[in-house]
C-alpha cells in the first residue's frame, strides 16, 4: 500500500496520488493498445483515435454520473460532485456504458463499423482496468472481506481497510489492534480483466465474427465480477439496492453470451475448445477460492490481540450479510517501558484521570452528540518513538509507514464541545481532498462515509475548539 508516489523530475520532487497516476497510465495504455488493435480489424488509426477520444469523455462522464448517483458522499450536492476535478467518485461499469454509447454514436457518424471498433477496444479496456486496479491496491480502496486464505493481504494499522474492520457493524473496538487479512479484491479483478483482454485479442486475431472480441470480454469479465462480488467489502456508502450490481453483471454476461450463441460461426469455431479448457481450469480454481470464501462469511474469524493488563472479547457484525468477525484479546504481562508514552506526539497520552487538560490529543471517537464527544485516548508515535513502542509491544519494528498507535486503556472520556468547532475532514480518504467543515456537518458526513479515522482534539479552556482527522497511508 503506497497511496502517495514521489517522483523526481529534473531536480524537482513531485508527489502524486497512486490512483491518479494509475488512472492516467490506464488512459495512455488504453489508447496505445486500442490504436494497435485498430489496424488488426481494418480501421485506420486516425479514425480510431477520434472515436477513442470521444469514448474516453463519455466513459469519464458515465463513470462519474453512476458513482455520484449511486453512492452517498459528504461533498456537497450532486452538481458539485459531478463537476469535481478529482480522481475519485468513478464507477467502472458506468464508464463502460457511457463510453460504449458515445463510441457507438461516433462510429455511426463516421460511417465506421461499430462492432469492429468494439473488437479493437476490448483488449485495450482490459489493459486499462488492470492499471486502475493497481491504483486501487496501492491506495487501499476496493478492499476485500476478511479471509484465512494464504494469499490474503494485511493493510497497515490505521489504514482505511483496518478502520472499516474496526467500525463495521454496531460495535467499536476499545483498542486499535492489528488488522485482519482480507481478500485482495483488486488483484482478483485485475486478473479477470487481464485474462479477458487476452481472450478478446485472441478471438479478434482468429477472425471470429465482428463484435466477438468485445462480447467475449464482456461475458468473461462480467461473469467474474458477479462471482467475485461476495469477496469485496461493503463500505455502506451505496444508496442502490443490494441486488443492483449483481443484476447488472448478470445482465451484461447474459447479453454477451446470447449474442455469441446466436452466431453459428463463432460457436462452431474450433478455437472455442481452448477457451472451454481455460474456463474449466479457472472454474476449478474459483471453486476452491469460493469454498474458502463461503467459510469466511459464515465462520467467525478469530484474531488474537495483545494488550497490556486487560482481557476482553468482542464480536463485530460486518455490513456484509452473515459475516461475523470475533476478536478475542488475552492479557499479557506489561512490557512497556514507563517513559515510552512520554514520547508520543502531541501532548502525549498520559494525562491522568479526569477531564482532558488543555492540549493536543489523539484518539478515536466512540460516539458523538451535539454537546460532547466520547473520546478514546490513544498514543500516536512517529519516527524513533514508533520503532521503540512497536518493539516493546512485540509488533513489527520499525512499523510500516513510520507510525505506530498504542491504546492500552479501554476507558473513554466525555469531552465537551466548544462553540463553532471546526473539523479538518478527509471526505474520501485522499489527503489531497481535505476540507474544513463545521462539527454538525462532519457528524452527518462521517455516518455516510462508512468509516472513521483517528482524530486530534484541540482542547482550550476544557472544551474542544478544533478537530483534525488523522490521515494514514
Amino acid at each position: 500500500m503506497n497511496p502517495i508516489i514521489e517522483v523526481s523530475v529534473g531536480g524537482w520532487d513531485l508527489e502524486i496520488g497512486a490512483y491518479r497516476l494509475m488512472l492516467l497510465a490506464a488512459i495512455a495504455v488504453t489508447i496505445v493498445v486500442g490504436l494497435h488493435m485498430a489496424t488488426r480489424v481494418g480501421i485506420s488509426r486516425r479514425a480510431m483515435a477520434w472515436v477513442m477520444a470521444g469514448s474516453a469523455l463519455g466513459a469519464l462522464a458515465g463513470a462519474r454520473i453512476m458513482a455520484v448517483v449511486g453512492t452517498q458522499s459528504p461533498e456537497g450536492d450532486l452538481g458539485s460532485r459531478l463537476l469535481r476535478l478529482s480522481a475519485g467518485d468513478f464507477a467502472l461499469y458506468g464508464g463502460l456504458i457511457g463510453g460504449g454509447l458515445v463510441g457507438w454514436a461516433l462510429c455511426r457518424l463516421a460511417r465506421m463499423k461499430p462492432l469492429q471498433a468494439a473488437d479493437a477496444l476490448a483488449p485495450a479496456l482490459g489493459a486499462g482496468i488492470v492499471l486502475m486496479r493497481v491504483g486501487c491496491l496501492l491506495t487501499g480502496c476496493c478492499f476485500g472481506n476478511p479471509t484465512h486464505l494464504p494469499w490474503g493481504i494485511t493493510y497497515p494499522s490505521g489504514s482505511t481497510p483496518h478502520l472499516h474492520q474496526i467500525l463495521s457493524g454496531n460495535s467499536i473496538f476499545t483498542t486499535i489492534s492489528g488488522p485482519v487479512p482480507v481478500h485482495p479484491f483488486p488483484v482478483y479483478d485485475l486478473a479477470s480483466a487481464l485474462t479477458g483482454a487476452l481472450l478478446a485479442a485472441h478471438v479478434t486475431r482468429r477472425g471470429w465474427r465482428a463484435g466477438s472480441g468485445m462480447a467475449v470480454f464482456v461475458l468473461w469479465y462480467s461473469t467474474w465480477r458477479l462471482v467475485l462480488s461476495p469477496f469485496r467489502a461493503d463500505t455502506g456508502t451505496s444508496v442502490l439496492p443490494d441486488w443492483f450490481w449483481p443484476a447488472l453483471f448478470l445482465a451484461a454476461a447474459v447479453a454477451a453470451g446470447s449474442w455469441l450463441a446466436s452466431s453459428r460461426k463463432v460457436m462452431s469455431h474450433r478455437g472455442h475448445r481452448r477457451f472451454a479448457i481455460i474456463g474449466l481450469v479457472l472454474s476449478v480454481l474459483l471453486a476452491a477460492c469460493g469454498g474458502s470464501a463461503g467459510s469466511d462469511t459464515t465462520v467467525p474469524v478469530e484474531t488474537t490481540i495483545t494488550t497490556t493488563s486487560t482481557t476482553f472479547a468482542e464480536t463485530i457484525t460486518s455490513t456484509q450479510p452473515s459475516t461475523t468477525v470475533t476478536t478475542v484479546a488475552t492479557s499479557t504481562t506489561e512490557t512497556t517501558a514507563p517513559d515510552t508514552e512520554d514520547l508520543a506526539d502531541g501532548s502525549g497520552c498520559t494525562p491522568g484521570s479526569g477531564p482532558l487538560p488543555d492540549g493536543f490529543w489523539f484518539g478515536l471517537v466512540a460516539s458523538r452528540s451535539n454537546e460532547s464527544l466520547e473520546f478514546d485516548l490513544a498514543c500516536w508515535f512517529t519516527d524513533d518513538a514508533a520503532t521503540q513502542a512497536a518493539a516493546e509491544d512485540g509488533e513489527e519494528s520499525p512499523p510500516p509507514n513510520d507510525y505506530y498507535v498504542r491504546n492500552s486503556n479501554p476507558d473513554t472520556r466525555e469531552v465537551p464541545l466548544g462553540k463553532a468547532v471546526d473539523v479538518s475532514f478527509f471526505p474520501d480518504g485522499d489527503p489531497a481532498n481535505g476540507t474544513e467543515i463545521d462539527y454538525d456537518d462532519w457528524a452527518a458526513m462521517v455516518a455516510t462515509r462508512g468509516y472513521e479515522l483517528g482524530v486530534w482534539l484541540e482542547i482550550e479552556g476544557g472544551v474542544i475548539t478544533d478537530i483534525h482527522e488523522q490521515w494514514v497511508p
